[in-house]
């Protein structure tokens, strides 16, 4: 099993943002029984105005969660960042997208359920 997940947000600042100088997503997640849960952390750097030079940190963590098939063996499970992008909309928001994958071994004896469930014969 292999899916790819696309995860979008938008965050609010309290002050406009003329330019992100620095950027950082760093992850964590957890495999529990039939979900996986984690968060993205996103922080760095911007400048509120165009003339300054003195730059403002941020810190938000963004927690997501996905179900998962019951057929695949749990502990097979690998999680990856595929894509990472952002755009400032608003003068105050900075929206995020992020592609993440999901990757896992199934069962076999599933495989073989599904197979003679649909009529295919195995020779």
């Amino acid at each position: 099993m292999f899916i790819k997940i696309p995860f979008e947000n938008e965050i609010q600042f309290k002050t406009n943002i003329s330019e992100i100088t620095k950027m950082s997503l760093e992850h964590d997640f957890n495999v529990n029984e039939g979900v996986v849960l984690g968060n993205f952390y996103i922080s760095g750097e911007y400048r509120s105005h165009e003339v300054s030079i003195n730059t403002d940190e941020f810190n938000y963590t963004l927690p997501f969660s996905v179900e998962y098939r019951d057929d695949i063996l749990k502990e097979s499970l690998e999680y990856n960042i595929e894509d990472f992008s952002y755009e400032i909309i608003n003068n105050n928001t900075l929206k995020v997208n992020i592609e993440y994958s999901l990757k896992a071994e199934v069962k076999e004896e599933e495989i073989f359920e599904r197979i003679l469930d649909a009529g295919i014969e195995i020779i």
